[in-house]
């Protein structure tokens, strides 16, 4: 999937989530594993997000990212139209 991503030059960001299922000692070297791969793919983002809904860990900075990546790729014309309920 993120070789197809590369070469069609579409940006993306990986999440990792289930962090609750690992030991506190194996997240950090899984995740520099997955960034030493994610280093490899031109069209990622450099950073990924360590996840568990369950212990609610990372939740907020995902969502804070992806709120920004929404107001970022937003039109001025598409932010500047009202939203009219049917």
């Amino acid at each position: 999937m993120m070789d197809m991503l590369d070469e069609s030059g579409v940006s993306y960001q990986l999440v990792l989530t289930k962090a609750d299922k690992l030991r506190a000692d194996e997240v950090t070297p899984i995740a520099e594993r997955v960034l030493a791969e994610l280093a490899t793919h031109p069209a990622a983002h450099p950073e990924i997000y360590v996840t568990s809904a369950l212990k609610r860990y990372g939740i907020e900075a995902l969502r804070a990212t992806l709120g920004s990546f929404a107001l970022f790729t937003a039109t001025p014309a598409a932010m500047a139209a009202p939203v009219r309920a049917e």
